[in-house]
């Protein structure tokens, strides 16, 4: 059986490294908040941003003006996963719809937000 703080490091860990690789590949992700449960988890927020969704048209266009490739006709992708994924290196961007993504109306930037971001 698991101790608390070795679940933690099972849960917390991917999670952890998944947001600083969306932070390092996309420069917006979640923020630690606190610790939850007794340490069995962290709380993860991500700011506001006030603005409109993208269509799937703008965001391959910019997925596309960002380097990333588009896995949509990927053989060794799951079928229902390969129409919102993406590539650019060993680095792979999963979720990409029109609910991930945002244009803020304060500063006119495109924001991909709760993407799955994972090094394969």
């Amino acid at each position: 059986m698991l101790t608390p703080a070795q679940f933690a490091l099972l849960v917390d860990g991917p999670a952890i490294e998944r947001e600083e690789l969306t932070w390092r590949e996309f420069g917006f992700a979640c923020r630690y908040e606190d610790v939850i449960g007794d340490g069995i988890g962290l709380l993860l927020v991500q700011d506001f941003i006030n603005g409109v969704a993208l269509t799937i048209r703008e965001i391959k266009a910019w997925m596309l003006a960002h380097g990333w490739e588009s896995l949509a006709t990927a053989r060794d992708v799951n079928p229902t996963l390969c129409d919102y994924a993406w590539r650019r290196g060993d680095v792979y961007a999963f979720d990409a719809n029109e609910t991930n993504f945002i244009k803020s109306e304060a500063d006119g930037q495109i924001y991909p937000i709760d993407l799955i971001v994972w090094r394969l």
